[in-house]
């Protein structure tokens, strides 16, 4: 492994950055074309603990609250 200087950090870094970033909103789009054709029918119920009324289903096939 070779020492780089924090410039070299900073740049790296920041590709790295945009890199991911750039991977992560193809993820979040791929995320979102299966969660409009789910039928949501395999759900989890979570209930709010400080009965707050904030308790929801959660599909567990794509992820969605519904």
């Amino acid at each position: 492994m070779k020492a780089i200087n924090y410039t070299q950090y900073r740049r790296a870094s920041e590709k790295e950055y945009k890199r991911h970033d750039g991977i992560m909103k193809e993820l979040k789009i791929r995320l979102g074309m299966t969660q409009k054709k789910c039928s949501h029918k395999n759900t989890a119920y979570y209930q709010d603990p400080s009965g707050n009324n904030d308790s929801c289903y959660e599909c567990l096939d794509c992820g969605k609250w519904v």
